[in-house]
């Protein structure tokens, strides 16, 4: 196994949304974060929105901010596919608060248990929030659907709150004129970009490594601007990859340390295959 190779006593670089694994160098995602948990903890508002491109961390904000929180003051719904109907993104939502299965079918049915559900969670002491991951897949009509949930708030407080979190496609459809009616909720709108510099990009897989249980050098200087070259100027997703076939290759072929070279050689696979076809002769 590469870790035990290393000396590491955990995967440095799988890309999974471990919080244990969070690295304070990628500013706009600290930005991100701080201001979601400003919409919830202290803005009331309705609506909080995190947009960026694949890749940078957007998955990882969420779980940082659930991690942030007094859990013992919300109650929380995580969607992490919300490309299904209105009805079926409501019985999850349902489900996870309530922890059972939601078997009603009618919507209107479905919007009474909720609002329902706001009311009993209020007289707990408590505030729904509801995380919707990768909404550049909502459809347009369950858009719609989500604004008009957001009618159910109280005169003087937001009954709960709801952060969208997807790809600057969203963004796109947010910012149309004919969504102003939507747009206009949002009280919290970040962006998340990529990790600026080379530095940045050394600080994170150092940081990574350690937090791992490395205890000594495993990528040698020059290695970082290939890094941040080859993964699209600090794409995040795309320096966990390459830092971790760097670590098997340096398993598979003994090496001291992974180089520039070393980190080239990986990232030459990755270099895209489209273009012409062979011509038959």
């Amino acid at each position: 196994m590469y870790c035990e190779y290393w000396g590491l006593k955990k995967p440095a670089f799988d890309n999974v949304p471990d919080p244990s694994m969070y690295v304070d160098c990628h500013a706009s995602m600290e930005n991100a974060i701080a201001e979601t948990l400003f919409a919830i903890e202290e803005g009331d508002e309705c609506i909080a929105v995190i947009v960026g491109d694949v890749g940078l961390g957007k998955t990882m904000s969420i779980r940082m901010i659930i991690d942030a929180l007094d859990q013992g003051k919300y109650k929380i719904a995580l969607i992490t596919n919300p490309g299904i109907s209105f009805v079926q993104i409501l019985q999850e939502i349902i489900g996870q608060l309530t922890g059972k299965q939601c078997e009603e079918k009618r919507k209107v049915n479905l919007l009474e248990i909720f609002n329902r559900l706001l009311f009993s969670t209020l007289e707990e002491g408590r505030k729904i929030l509801i995380f919707i991951d990768e909404a550049n897949a909502i459809t347009s009509i369950n858009l719609e659907n989500l604004r008009l949930l957001t009618n159910m708030q109280g005169d003087k407080r937001n009954f709960f709150t709801m952060l969208l979190a997807g790809q600057i496609e969203f963004a796109r459809r947010l910012e149309h004129p004919k969504r102003a009616n939507l747009f206009q909720r949002v009280g919290t709108y970040s962006r998340i970009d990529k990790l600026e510099s080379v530095d940045k990009v050394r600080r994170y897989v150092e940081t990574r490594l350690m937090l791992a249980g490395a205890t000594k050098r495993i990528f040698a200087d020059d290695a970082f601007d290939i890094l941040w070259e080859q993964s699209d100027h600090g794409v995040p997703r795309l320096v966990n990859k390459l830092s971790k076939l760097c670590l098997k290759a340096g398993e598979t072929n003994q090496f001291e340390w992974s180089s520039g070279e070393i980190v080239g050689q990986i990232s030459s696979r990755f270099h895209k295959l489209t273009g012409p076809a062979i011509q038959k002769r």
